[in-house]
């Protein structure tokens, strides 16, 4: 692994990496099955704060969502050819990776502790239950909708938020937030890590987060989203028959696509197409979501990863039919 994961190592969820094993449970099916009971609430935040009593189940339930997550991310984005589409075709492998990268993004936050989580009734109701037991119940009231999840390292406690914009816009605004944060820490945080290298990963996840912040998308930082949503229902951009304008990137954007079991790079000028932009922002952040799983797994004490059996046996499968499609075209 070239990418420079022993800079952000240090700020992987604690104790994420001797996972061995999940009970299959998301963590919605664990806010179901464990007694919840509330911390305290902040006010100015509306945020609650919940006691963990057993981390280690926790942890398990996230392990299980980034699994699945990451699954999701290579069975989507591995049999990208151009001998499965039309020619000059570009629609759907753009579609695909865009949802690769989505995956890729629930996968890279958790990792740092992060969730972007659609409530429902069943969990809603458990953790609205717990206010009440509470020496000072808050007057708000936990619903069902999309929540942000923070697992604390410091205390036995995660956090949760209401979110407002909806799942795709909220996830690409949060992860944007995530790395920012954790670029400003590594950049002054004390590690043995060379200045000039940390100041190269700062600069690649800046030119990222501008690609995803790229206008009208300044402050949500939903540009993959919104270019997924014109392409997918729109039908804009020429990628679609008679794919009037695809010979100004298609070529970029398959040379893209394939690099994605490699390190991740960004390579990106004033003149760079915005679906070649596009492209390899979907990329960075598969290739990143990669990089970062397979450092979690090589930290496991036990040599037993939870990813072992699972999202690690997929990539390699999906890294096979890559090359085959490779070989054939």
């Amino acid at each position: 692994m070239s990418f420079p994961v022993d800079i952000l190592r240090p700020y992987y969820l604690t104790g994420l990496s001797n996972i061995c094993d999940t009970t299959n449970k998301t963590f919605k099916q664990w806010i179901e099955s464990e007694p919840q009971i509330l911390d305290r609430y902040e006010g100015a935040s509306s945020k609650f704060f919940f006691y963990v009593s057993d981390r280690e189940k926790l942890l398990k339930s996230l392990a299980f969502d980034i699994s699945r997550m990451s699954i999701a991310s290579f069975e989507s984005i591995c049999s990208i050819s151009t001998e499965t589409e039309l020619p000059r075709s570009t629609a759907w492998p753009l579609i695909r990776s865009y949802y690769a990268a989505f995956f890729s993004a629930h996968t890279i936050m958790r990792i740092f502790g992060y969730s972007v989580v659609q409530l429902e009734k069943s969990q809603s109701s458990i953790l609205s239950k717990a206010l009440q037991f509470h020496e000072s119940p808050p007057s708000d009231k936990i619903n069902d909708g999309l929540h942000l999840i923070c697992v604390s390292n410091d205390e036995p406690i995660f956090s949760l938020q209401k979110l407002a914009n909806g799942s795709h816009e909220d996830t690409w605004s949060v992860i944007a937030e995530v790395l920012k944060n954790i670029s400003e820490k590594f950049l002054i945080d004390a590690n043995p890590i060379a200045v000039q290298k940390k100041q190269n990963l700062y600069y690649q996840l800046d030119e990222l987060i501008n690609v995803i912040r790229t206008y009208p998308c300044n402050t949500r930082s939903n540009w993959l989203s919104r270019m997924r949503n014109e392409i997918n229902y729109q039908h804009k951009h020429g990628v679609w028959y008679p794919h009037e304008k695809s010979k100004n990137f298609r070529d970029r954007v398959y040379n893209n696509l394939i690099l994605w079991p490699k390190p991740p790079r960004l390579s990106i000028n004033k003149k760079t197409h915005y679906l070649d932009k596009y492209s390899q922002a979907c990329v960075y952040f598969i290739s990143m979501s990669k990089e970062l799983m397979l450092d979690l797994a090589t930290r496991n004490p036990e040599n037993n990863s939870f990813l072992k059996s699972n999202a690690i046996k997929v990539l390699k499968q999906a890294e096979k039919v890559k090359n085959q499609s490779k070989a054939t075209e």
